[in-house]
């Protein structure tokens, strides 16, 4: 059985008359050195105007898709690979088949991601030779469970996630994430993640906490529960604290978010 790792494409330089499945079916196997190594350079394998369909299962039962185009999803891997490397998030393929239409294939396989441990009979790739000769991605289609899959201890899994999305987010800090807001710093302990804000246009006395948690909450629930390995961390028991602050230091609210945040009316 053939394996290949992660969810990325290798835009190899083959030229078009040799791009029968033979050379689609080696396009794969190179990618898979590439993307073993976590090379950012993959992000730049993808056409910029791909169609990258992701759909997940919620606990009801029912499905959401979320599509980006290439341009922005090249920008996520690039910024997410080393992360990935980190929790030793990537996927395995097997049963790869190969149908061709002209100057373009369809790559259906069992993909298996490791990390949440489910199984994803749905996803297929397009892929097309371009003038040039190279093959790159035109679109792209995984699923993911709305909770892991894996049988392993939990808490031992979510402390060392949570550890390394820690690590990762502590290189870049501090960082804003908007004109008034600055992420300081990330810790983990045990399975809480606590991530740490200043807003840097006011102090603690000139802001209500009150106030500011009816303000935050809703938007905080959904960029937690809208991030697939925060909300993945979460359904497996994580909590996600955050604490924002004056530009005095001082405290002015924090707030904790476990799954059934992702179950409230404000989601």
């Amino acid at each position: 059985m053939q394996k290949v790792l992660n969810v990325l494409f290798l835009a190899v330089a083959i030229p078009a008359h040799s791009a029968d499945e033979a050379a689609y079916r080696a396009f794969f196997e190179r990618y898979a050195a590439l993307n073993e190594a976590y090379d950012p350079a993959l992000a730049d394998l993808y056409a910029n105007e791909a169609v990258i369909l992701a759909a997940r299962k919620t606990s009801v039962g029912s499905e959401q898709i979320m599509r980006l185009e290439g341009r922005r999803w090249k920008e996520l891997v690039a910024a997410n690979l080393e992360q990935a490397r980190q929790r030793g998030d990537r996927s395995e393929f097997s049963d790869i088949e190969v149908t061709l239409q002209g100057r373009q294939a369809t790559i259906t396989a069992s993909r298996y991601a490791v990390l949440s441990c489910f199984t994803d009979d749905r996803y297929y790739m397009i892929v097309k030779t371009v003038e040039t000769g190279s093959i790159e991605i035109v679109e792209e289609f995984v699923e993911t469970p709305s909770r892991s899959q894996c049988v392993i201890p939990e808490q031992e899994k979510v402390a060392s996630v949570l550890q390394g999305t820690a690590k990762v987010l502590s290189g870049r800090l501090p960082m804003m994430v908007d004109e008034g807001t600055r992420l300081e710093a990330a810790k983990a302990q045990g399975n809480t993640l606590t991530l740490q804000y200043e807003l840097i246009n006011h102090t603690s006395e000139q802001l209500d906490g009150a106030s500011l948690e009816r303000s935050l909450r809703p938007l905080v629930i959904k960029q937690t529960c809208d991030n697939p390995d925060l909300r993945a961390v979460l359904d497996q028991g994580a909590v996600v604290t955050y604490r924002y602050y004056g530009s005095d230091r001082a405290e002015i609210l924090e707030m904790s978010l476990n799954a059934e945040a992702c179950l409230s009316p404000q989601y």
